[in-house]
């Protein structure tokens, strides 16, 4: 069967392709966007003057000209809106505030004691709250919220398991969305944090890369052909809890000998002390 999509779908998407390409190239002109995108000139000029009307291109000078008359050049509008983006670790919340170029505005950051569902979330709640109120002005505002945590996340953005925090079915993004009305992302931080190296980092020029996560727990983040790599049941890259001794020391899941136990933050702290407690005076 051919598939077609109708005329506001196939503007959608070169919108989009248009928007990205003038985000990561910025300055550019209409008529490199249109060598490098396929599009042609006039769909190009009549999607960059939406765009440009929209808030989110602006038009910046003349560049250097190829032979005819120099060409306008045009540049992404980074402070359109913002975005919260957080890290959810063990023992600490680390909110921030980004323009849409990923670049941080403020950030907050809180140690957590009490590791119990409500207990946490009440305090993300206050935190993102905190920082919505400190946004700079903007067209769109506060476009989206994003959080990682260390534990195992479905489609949903439900967290099934988060050992270390001693988690389980967890609907943390249906939460978030009734409370501020935004969309949020909810995702496996190490798996976020492939995405960010590979969207804003060291992995913006390649297109595979493993991004390992060592902190109270160990995580992998993988990215394969310039996409994010989940597995067949969605959950690769949970090589903390790989067995490396059956009769090692027991882990915050209940195995024993998992990865974690040796190379993570809690069982080098503990390996350092166990050395100065050998050390001889001189």
């Amino acid at each position: 069967m051919k598939i077609t999509g109708d005329h506001q779908l196939i503007k959608k998407i070169n919108t989009y392709i248009v928007l990205d390409t003038i985000r990561r190239e910025f300055p550019i002109s209409r008529a490199d966007i249109s060598a490098k995108t396929g599009l042609n000139k006039a769909t190009v000029s009549g999607l960059v003057s939406e765009l440009i009307e929209a808030h989110f291109v602006t038009e910046t000078g003349l560049g250097e000209s190829s032979g005819g008359r120099k060409p306008m050049m045009l540049l992404f509008n980074q402070q359109a809106g913002y975005a919260i983006g957080v890290d959810l670790g063990v023992n600490y919340i680390l909110a921030m505030i980004t323009d849409l170029s990923g670049a941080i505005v403020k950030e907050k950051k809180i140690e957590l004691a009490d590791l119990e569902v409500e207990a946490v979330t009440d305090k993300l709640k206050r935190t993102i709250h905190g920082l919505i109120r400190k946004a700079p002005p903007s067209p769109y505002g506060i476009v989206g919220i994003g959080v990682g945590v260390p534990g195992l996340v479905d489609d949903q953005g439900r967290v099934l398991s988060a050992p270390n925090l001693g988690w389980e079915n967890v609907p943390l993004r249906d939460m978030l969305q009734a409370e501020f009305g935004l969309e949020v992302s909810i995702d496996n931080e190490a798996n976020a944090g492939a995405l960010g190296e590979k969207e804003f980092g060291a992995g913006r020029a390649v297109s595979n890369l493993l991004y390992i996560s060592v902190g109270i727990g160990i995580g992998a983040g993988i990215i394969l052909n310039d996409a994010l790599y989940r597995g067949v049941s969605g959950f690769s890259g949970e090589v903390g809890h790989m067995m490396l001794a059956q009769d090692g020391p027991r882990s915050g899941g209940g195995n024993r000998g998992c990865w974690e136990t040796f190379a993570a933050e809690k069982a080098l702290l503990l390996q350092a002390n166990q050395l100065r407690l050998g050390d001889e005076p001189t």
